[in-house]
Parts: C-alpha cells; structure tokens; sequence
C-alpha cells in the first residue's frame, strides 16, 4: 500500500499553487493550459514522499484530461491518486476521486465499472448532503446516462425521471439540462412521441445562457450505436398520454404550485 502522503516542504507547497492556478483555468474554461500546470509539477514531484497537495493535482489533472477527451490517461490518474489520498471513504477528496473515475470509466466505455462507481458515488453523497441535495441529484443523473448508453434503458428513464421529480424546485438551467437529456435518450430509443414531448417541454422553460445547447440537442440524429443494445418497451398506443408523473407538464405545473395535471500509465502524455 502507498505511504500516507506528506503535506510539508517546498514542493508541496509549489504544487498547490499549481492547483489553484489550474482550478482558476478551469473556471474559465481554459483546459489546455490548466493541464499543462498540472502536468509539470507532477512530472517533476518527489514519487519516494507523495503530498497531499500532490494527490489533489492528479485528482484535478485526471478531471481536465477526461473533460479534453482523453480519458484513459485521465483515469491512469484517478487511479493512481485513489490509494495515496489517505483518508476515509467520505472525505471530499475521496469522493471527487470516485466521480472523476467514474467520468473517466464512462468515456472508455467501462460503462458497468462507470455505473458501480456512479452507485457508490450517489451512496457517499447522500450520507453527506442529503438524498435531495444537488450533488447527489447530479450524480444520480449520471448514473441514469450510462445505464441507458449500457442498454438498460427503462431503468435509466424511471431513474432521470425520478430525479427531474425531485429537481422540480431547483435551478432553472439544471431543469433544462435534466429535461434536454432525457429527450436525448428517448430520442436514441427511436421513441420520437416522447422525446418531442420533452423537447417541447425544454423550449417552454427559461433555457438563460443555454439556447446553443438546447439547438444542438434538438437537432441532433438518434445514436446509431445505442439501437444494438436498446432495451427500451415500445411506445404506448397513439392517444395514450405519458404517466402523470413522468409527464415533463406537471413538473412545470409542479413547480408553478399549481395542482399536477483499456487502462495508460499517469505518466503518458496524452
């Protein structure tokens, strides 16, 4: 098992100053320079005494690198900090390494190592925020995403269902994003009756600073990929309307008050 990591000395200091500079440009979006911040001080830290600062970058840097579209080298990394953060299982680094490796297993499409880890995931937010909490919504929402990629696709409609219940009082834009996805996933369940009826639903809503993406959803083609796994039921008969509390309407009515009608070593570059 690694040594528990060292928290004193320059070079644990110098790497947290990398890491709040690459949170600064993440923030901003800039992904490319915050990795390279983050891969130089990790090439060149001292691997016989791992710091505490030092396991943060690789948590970060596991996190960019998956964001930039190269997931394997970020999940070299996830890995590589899990056993050196020593710290319990419910400690906030502890658990954003459990969401960057399940980020990260996703993107490789290890989509039932990516959903165990969402479940362990939503399992320690939930002790730590609450089951109602945004995290934990989020994270379910994941969840909901790669067992509908992996096939299981009523599961992961009930799931998105059940937290944009939930959601119903929360952020405008979150509302949108939760709404757009699931008419994504039906949309790829070839259930065109179900994802108009969302689509509909997320042009209705206050999309503020989201328009583009909402466009770009609705224009997008079904996943030709998903149609080999898709387990989805059939569409109900025509006239036969969504179950009350899946229909995207009474989540608006809802909220308005109104009665419900392959695995690369961290050092690689990618």
């Amino acid at each position: 098992m690694p040594a528990a990591p060292q928290d004193d000395g320059p070079g644990a200091a110098r790497i947290a100053r990398a890491v709040e500079r690459a949170e600064e440009l993440v923030a901003v979006g800039d992904l490319p320079r915050a990795a390279g911040c983050l891969r130089s001080v990790l090439a060149n830290m001292d691997r016989a005494a791992v710091s505490s600062a030092a396991v943060d970058a690789a948590v970060l840097y596991a996190h960019v690198l998956t964001s930039a579209g190269h997931p394997e080298v970020g999940l070299a990394w996830a890995r590589w900090a899990r056993p050196r953060h020593g710290r319990g299982p419910d400690d906030p680094v502890a658990v954003r390494i459990l969401g960057v490796l399940a980020a990260s297993l996703h993107a490789t499409g290890q989509l039932r190592a990516a959903a165990a880890h969402y479940r362990d995931l939503t399992a320690a937010l939930t002790r730590l925020d609450g089951p109602d909490a945004p995290r934990t919504l989020a994270a379910r929402a994941d969840l909901a995403v790669v067992l509908h990629a992996s096939g299981d696709c009523d599961t992961a409609h009930a799931e998105l269902g059940a937290v944009l219940q939930e959601q119903q009082s929360g952020p405008d834009h979150l509302m949108v994003k939760l709404l757009t996805r699931r008419a994504c996933m039906y949309r790829d369940c070839l259930d065109a009756r179900a994802a108009q009826c969302f689509l509909q639903a997320v042009a209705r809503a206050r999309a503020v600073g989201l328009a583009e993406q909402v466009r770009a959803a609705a224009a997008r083609a079904p996943c030709d990929r998903h149609r080999r796994v898709c387990t989805h039921r059939r569409p109900r008969p025509t006239g036969q309307p969504p179950a009350p509390s899946q229909h995207p309407e009474s989540l608006e009515a809802r909220r308005a008050g109104q009665p419900t009608p392959a695995a690369r070593s961290p050092w690689e570059a990618p």
